[in-house]
């Protein structure tokens, strides 16, 4: 595995936080990598992940295109707790996508939150902010190979 140059830390806390952000993006990265070879997707695994269910019989008749819902949460109404929830929900999806090389998986659970309407809780946020910093990190880890400085 690739071992990054250290990067200067903004906040204070040093190179070692960036490092270990970029080592655990490396995973999600190979699922956009086009010679990765996934599994084919299945319904039963894409089942397992908890914010994703099988559309009602009313939801399928209403939408005949959707036999399934990508985004049913139940927020517990504590903030912080719901945040820590949604990122361990951002890093099941990572998991799944990139072992299914299934990346359609973000969009679609985004597209439910937006159906679902505005009100939002902070599964969304620690979800979407899990989302947000290993794309940042992995865009890091490209740039930083593209100028040679992976050792």
């Amino acid at each position: 595995m690739a071992m990054a140059k250290p990067i200067p830390a903004s906040n204070g806390q040093g190179n070692m936080i960036h490092l270990k952000r970029l080592k655990d993006v490396l995973v999600s990265v190979a699922a956009m990598d086009p010679s990765f070879e996934g599994e084919e997707e299945s319904v039963g695994s894409l089942l397992s992940l908890p914010f994703v269910r099988n559309a009602s019989p009313a939801e399928q008749l209403a939408d005949p295109c959707r036999p399934r819902i990508f985004w049913c949460v139940h927020p517990s109404g504590n903030y912080s707790e719901d945040c820590e929830t949604g990122e361990r929900y951002a890093l099941l999806a990572l998991d799944h996508m990139t072992r299914h090389n299934f990346p359609a998986l973000l969009p679609w659970a985004v597209f439910d939150m937006m159906r679902a309407g505005p009100k939002r809780s902070g599964i969304e946020t620690g979800f979407l902010d899990t989302f947000a910093r290993h794309a940042s990190a992995a865009h890091r880890l490209l740039d930083l190979a593209r100028k040679g400085e992976l050792v």
